[in-house]
């Protein structure tokens, strides 16, 4: 398990379980012989490959030296199998949702425009000036209708949305992307026109990993966590299931 999680800086924990959810091996220790049926990734891995939506650091949050800087995990599991093709255990990896950030490098410094990623629940996970905010509905469902000119809990902006969507097998989580600029700032035609192309490209930031989860290495053993060997972009190896937190 200290192997995998060397694999890569953003990967919070890793473990093994038994054929019960009993956590037998797990970095730091930190789980070692806790029960964890009662957590998602455990019951489903022990049906297939499974991904999980941003949660809240459950467990480790008081037994990790660092969840990361967002401060929100994901999970991703999968069975092992003896040679009879029977289910003996689960490794999981926690992954810190900062690998949002390293996903939005590529729109970072584009003068007042700032990128976000909002859940499904109305989460902020990536977005400076709304981090550690909720968004209710119905504030939630006028970010998603597209071109918005308005308050937002931190001021006046005209923000662009898109909701993201899965890829083949994989649902995705209704995830919605916004770029969004002080509304003082945003009176140029440029400026919404940029608006609109940044948003592009966190959308197809995400639909691209949405892909990369369901393509690569369909051959991968069971057993098989990625991302990959190296630091770099994340690149998920092994198709999963998706079932929100």
């Amino acid at each position: 398990v200290h192997e995998i999680k060397a694999r890569h800086s953003r990967y919070a924990w890793v473990g093994f379980t038994d054929e019960n959810c009993i956590v037998r091996v797990s970095t730091e220790k930190s789980l070692d012989g806790m029960n964890v049926e009662a957590r998602p990734w455990c019951v489903e891995a022990r049906k297939g490959p499974f991904v999980g939506d941003i949660h809240d650091a459950v467990l480790l949050k008081s037994r990790l030296k660092d969840i990361g800087q967002i401060g929100l995990l994901m999970d991703i599991a999968v069975p092992v199998r003896s040679p009879a093709n029977t289910v003996t255990g689960v490794l999981a990896a926690h992954l810190m949702a900062d690998w949002l950030m390293d996903a939005n490098e590529p729109v970072k410094g584009m003068g007042p425009i700032e990128t976000a990623i909002i859940t499904s629940h109305g989460q902020v996970v990536l977005g400076t000036g709304l981090m550690d905010k909720a968004l209710e509905s119905p504030a939630l469902a006028e970010v998603k209708a597209g071109v918005r000119e308005g308050r937002w809990p931190d001021g006046e902006f005209v923000s662009v949305a898109v909701v993201t969507n899965g890829s083949g097998d994989f649902p995705g989580f209704g995830w919605t992307a916004v770029a969004r600029m002080p509304q003082a700032q945003a009176n140029a035609p440029s400026r919404r026109v940029l608006v609109w192309t940044l948003v592009g490209g966190i959308t197809t930031t995400l639909l691209m990993v949405a892909v990369a989860l369901l393509v690569a290495r369909r051959r991968a053993e069971p057993a098989t966590l990625g991302p990959v060997a190296s630091e770099g972009p994340l690149r998920p190896i092994i198709p999963l299931r998706s079932r929100p937190e």
